[in-house]
């Protein structure tokens, strides 16, 4: 055989290697890591049985896989325990798989230059979830794997993987997760802590639109579980959940530019004071009065003066009266002069008729965000935005959900061009808008909002 098949068959060797042990090292929870020259690992297929008994003896194998296959050793310390409900029993293990020695003795240096397997031995005296948990450590630093077991007469199964990837598909309410284990196994499909499906699901998909009504505005919880029979005892994963938002069934919010127009203010004018001359048939002489017209829901114009007398004149001698204010209501001839007077009247309360009221009509232009970042704590998120001229104030607001419904929705008022929203929830994403404020006379006049920003946050 010429050196180059040498080469050859080696190297084949190393790439097989290199492709089993990681095989065996993540049969579960734990397969090593790449700072580590080894992994370790748990033979599934050796401690899994359905001919088990209580109280039987009971054989199963772990390993130790170098990283590489250069012949370089690794030293390090093993470790290995059992829990569960009650302690096992005759618990020993095997270096030469004929020798077997109290596992009193297995916490000890080990070197590894090659892979290498041990038998192990175990007597469970009761029935139950059990945990095989096997170490090594080199120094401060710890490798481990664990694998949790159930145990009884109807035999020895691991308990199966929490199920992966559970999310919507683009049909509404239709669920699909990942299963990669190589346990069989059927699923249950949880709504807020409620099991809905009647028989095991046999797929990694299920149609929840017949349970629609229990999905109300908000969010909902929804979970799958594996179930792995076990002779006839069902053996169930962790759920795997996901949050489910239900929006509320209502309209875009709708964004009103308010403006000032004469429809809405009410504007007084007076002209200069006015002479109101009484006549009868005798000579009667009024000197000059000061008369103010003010507008009333009746439009019912008075005239007044500022003195609080009252007179009526209804005698037909001359009289001569200082300037007061005069009620007419004389049944003589009576001669006004016209005065020029303008009056707008209006039912609105909240128009001022005691002076000349004059209101600007004030325009404010579309908000503009600038940057909106999450702080590190994923639970802040600052939003800058863009100065608008007239602007008072601004109004910003964040959400979980692109329509800014009440519920779910943060709103502040601020003076300055940025903002900081504080104690977020962890949710993966939110939206931010902002809009321009103003005063015109009593009204608040507010801007158009910006468009919405998205900010994706990490849990």
């Amino acid at each position: 055989m010429n050196r180059k098949k040498i080469i050859s068959i080696i190297t084949i060797i190393a790439l097989m290697i290199t492709a089993v042990v990681p095989a065996f090292g993540a049969g579960g929870d734990g397969s090593g890591s790449v700072d580590w020259p080894v992994n370790i690992g748990i033979s599934n297929s050796s401690i899994e049985t359905t001919n088990y008994k209580i109280g039987t003896s009971k054989e199963f194998k772990i390993g130790y896989y170098p990283n590489n296959v250069s012949g370089s050793s690794f030293k390090g310390i093993r470790h290995i325990e059992i829990t569960g409900p009650a302690e096992v029993t005759d618990f020993q293990y095997s270096d030469d798989g004929d020798t077997w020695k109290a596992i009193s003795t297995f916490e000890s240096e080990i070197i590894i230059n090659t892979s290498k397997e041990q038998k192990m031995k175990v007597t469970f005296q009761e029935a139950g979830l059990y945990t095989i948990h096997f170490w090594m450590t080199m120094g401060n630093d710890k490798l481990e794997i664990s694998r949790e077991f159930y145990v009884s007469d109807s035999g020895i199964s691991r308990i199966p993987p929490v199920p992966t990837d559970l999310k919507e598909t683009n049909r509404k309410m239709r669920f699909e997760w990942s299963w990669g284990s190589d346990l069989s196994a059927t699923f249950n499909f949880y709504i807020d802590g409620e099991k809905i499906n009647d028989t095991p699901i046999t797929t990694t998909r299920y149609n929840v639109s017949a349970y629609a009504e229990r999905f109300t505005p908000g969010t909902h919880i929804v979970a799958v579980e594996a179930v792995h029979m076990l002779g006839s005892e069902s053996l169930v994963s962790k759920k795997a959940e996901l949050e489910y938002f239900v929006e509320e069934p209502t309209t875009e919010p709708q964004t009103t530019e308010v403006q000032s127009t004469e429809a809405q203010t009410t504007e007084v004018q007076t002209t200069e004071p006015q002479t109101t001359e009484v006549q009868s048939t005798e000579a009667q002489t009024t000197e000059p009065q000061t008369t103010e017209v003010q507008s009333t829901e009746a439009q019912t114009t008075e005239v007044q003066t500022t003195e609080p007398q009252t007179t009526e004149v209804q005698s037909t001698e001359a009289q001569t009266t200082e300037p007061q204010t005069t009620e007419v209501q004389s049944t003589e001839a009576q001669t006004t002069e016209s005065p020029t007077t303008k009056v707008v009247s209006t039912t609105d309360r909240e128009t001022t008729t005691q002076s000349s009221v004059t209101t600007k009509n004030i325009k404010l232009a579309k908000g503009k965000i600038k940057k909106a970042v999450k702080k590190a704590t994923a639970k802040k998120v600052k939003i800058t935005f863009k100065k608008i001229r007239k602007a008072a104030s601004y109004q910003v607001q964040i959400c979980v959900n692109k329509k800014f419904k009440k519920k779910n929705t943060i709103t502040k008022r601020v003076k300055k061009t940025k903002w900081t929203f504080k104690r977020l929830k962890p949710y993966k994403k939110y939206y931010v808008r902002v809009r321009a404020m103003a005063k015109s006379g009593r009204r608040t006049v507010y801007g158009r909002w910006s468009n919405k920003t998205k900010i994706r946050l990490k849990k």
